[in-house]
């Protein structure tokens, strides 16, 4: 309701804009900034405190670089839902706006927020594979370049199916979570 009391006016404007634009910006781009913005703030002897300090400015590119398309799509789904009739009727009878956009429109936009939320189980299972080669991470993602720079086909498969399991189950931890999210919708 916020998105839609604002709506139109400069702060949704200038958001729109800027998730519109952090949309256009290539990942690579994101990458090479974050670590010319470090290392002009940080000095290189920083890097060396250990894996804890190492992963802020990966994890905070990954962030940002994904807050455009985020912020824009949770937008959509709850000025969508912020304009259907019960919203509407449930203002007219007076009930406070933290209790419509708690109690039903946040409830009602969880669908699709977990379907995309699923979708982004690849990334979070296999990183980065730009993320963690550019940032030397060890991970399945830098793995898998290693596997498929050195043709180890036995390890690119087992990658590959891990994450296809992980996916899979991901989708089935989402249509359990419809049915708890969902009253219409029933497991059987």
């Amino acid at each position: 309701a916020a998105s839609d009391v604002y709506k139109r006016q400069w702060l949704d404007r200038t958001g729109v804009f800027l998730s519109v634009l952090g949309m256009c910006v290539p990942f690579l781009a994101y990458m090479i900034l974050g670590q010319w913005l470090v290392l002009k703030i940080l000095p290189s002897a920083a890097w060396g405190l250990g894996h804890t300090t190492n992963i802020y400015v990966p994890v905070t590119i990954a962030v940002i670089a994904s807050l455009g398309h985020n912020v824009r799509f949770y937008r959509t789904i709850i000025l969508d839902e912020v304009r259907r009739d019960y919203v509407r009727t449930a203002r007219a009878k007076g009930a406070p706006l933290s209790n419509i956009l708690f109690g039903h429109v946040l409830k009602n936009c969880m669908l699709p927020i977990l379907t995309n939320l699923v979708t982004a189980v690849p990334f979070l299972i296999l990183g980065s594979l730009l993320l963690e080669t550019f940032f030397g991470i060890p991970g399945l993602g830098e793995q898998m370049i290693s596997s498929i720079t050195s043709r180890d086909v036995p390890i690119i498969a087992g990658l590959t199916f891990l994450t296809a399991v992980i996916y899979v189950l991901g989708y089935l931890v989402t249509d359990i979570l419809y049915a708890v999210f969902d009253p219409r919708v029933r497991l059987q």
